[in-house]
């Protein structure tokens, strides 16, 4: 009996499914989505289309949309997304005249571009839209995931939707939506974690971390969890699958101008760039820099050695021993990165709210493969290397 309710199977699993997810809810759920979801994004790209109201196009759509479908132009002609003038000191982006500073960056990993390719093919202008297929990507890998996990139960039709009709969802997929498909791919990746699938896991945490650096956290931890209540084996079978992903995808792009990709991808997220993010929102870092804009520098610097610490720390003390605590940890981490980075949106606190969520569908006892140290046994052991390293 406790076998079938931890696989999800028997019959008291299948009464739990009927009752999150009866025939009126669903389609009360369907009816939402449509009118929360579909409904604002189809108008939104169609009114981005004909919009020539404004020169820098950004009427009906976040400036990162038309960032990330810019770089998929350059890339779908052979060119790196990556731009840098060694003219500028430091290795600062030259800004044409009359175009908004932050356009000409691509703060994302090189696998964001993709998204941006379909605006630059021969398809429909709505359809190329880079949330188009952001939506697009983000619906298939929550469909795999269901077919994958069954959810079941009140849970289950939570954590749907969370990912579909929630306002942290539905608002950001019909305005900018770059986030939602690398949290969905990164709940994938935790589904195929939990379901013993550690290669397609590492396949699917190695796309999320071809996206966008976000991802990183949850991605590391994810292989040093393998490693310490699963198996060696099994942490190199995840590895293997990121590696096949991650390498390709970014280190081919990343050598080719190495300056440029620093400026993009790192520094112009910390506000070290020299010209300003766009991203703002009234949370207390972003507050405090704005109030004394003499410590922004190294206040952001600051930031990134002692958070580094902290989440260190953090580790050792509750280090995560399967999927469900690793969405947990990484879920809590994010919220407290969110509060105090200097740059930063509302729209990013998706992170710790679809983790936090589900963690709670995804919580399990890891298995545990026949003949290897117990998971108390291996935990304990990483958790004194990570304390030797920290002294």
């Amino acid at each position: 009996m406790e076998q079938d309710a931890a696989s999800g199977g028997g019959m008291s699993g299948r009464a739990g499914w009927k009752r999150g997810w009866s025939k009126p809810r669903v389609a009360t759920m369907v009816i939402v989505m449509a009118g929360a979801t579909f409904l604002p994004l189809a108008l939104e790209t169609y009114w981005q289309n004909a919009s020539t109201s404004t020169s820098s196009g950004t009427t009906h759509a976040q400036p990162e949309v038309l960032v990330v479908e810019k770089a998929g132009r350059t890339l779908l002609k052979g060119h790196d997304p990556y731009t840098v003038s060694s003219k500028q000191p430091g290795g600062h982006i030259s800004v044409p005249a009359g175009q908004p500073s932050y356009d000409v960056f691509f703060p994302y990993l090189p696998g964001m571009a993709i998204f941006g390719m379909p605006s630059g093919s021969k398809a429909p202008r709505p359809l190329g839209d880079a949330r188009v297929m952001f939506a697009l990507l983000t619906f298939v890998v929550l469909g795999i995931v269901l077919w994958i996990n069954g959810l079941e139960g009140e849970r289950g039709l939570l954590a749907v939707q969370a990912m579909s009709v929630l306002p942290f969802t539905a608002l950001p997929l019909s305005t900018g939506g770059d986030d939602i498909p690398v949290i969905a791919l990164m709940l994938l990746g935790l589904v195929l974690m939990r379901r013993h699938k550690m290669l397609m896991a590492g396949v699917a945490f190695g796309a999320a971390a071809s996206l966008k650096f976000t991802s990183w956290p949850l991605v590391v931890i994810a292989l040093l969890v393998l490693y310490a209540a699963y198996s060696f084996k099994d942490s190199i079978k995840a590895a293997a699958g990121a590696g096949l992903v991650v390498v390709p995808a970014v280190l081919p792009v990343a050598l080719a101008n190495m300056k440029a990709f620093v400026v993009n991808v790192v520094l112009y997220p910390l506000g070290l760039a020299g010209i300003r993010s766009p991203a703002a929102s009234p949370m207390p870092g972003h507050l405090l820099v704005s109030t004394l804009p003499a410590i922004h520098h190294s206040y952001s610097i600051v930031v990134v050695l002692a958070g580094g610490v902290v989440f260190l720390a953090a580790l050792t003390r509750w280090f995560p021993r399967d999927a469900g605590s690793l969405a947990s940890f990484i879920g809590w981490a994010f919220l407290f990165a969110v509060l105090l980075a200097p740059t930063t949106r509302f729209g990013y606190l998706i992170y710790p709210f679809d983790l936090i969520i589900w963690s709670r569908v995804l919580h399990c006892v890891p298995r545990q493969a026949e003949g290897t140290p117990t998971e108390a046994t291996k935990a304990v052991h990483l958790q004194d290397t990570l304390v030797g390293a920290q002294v």
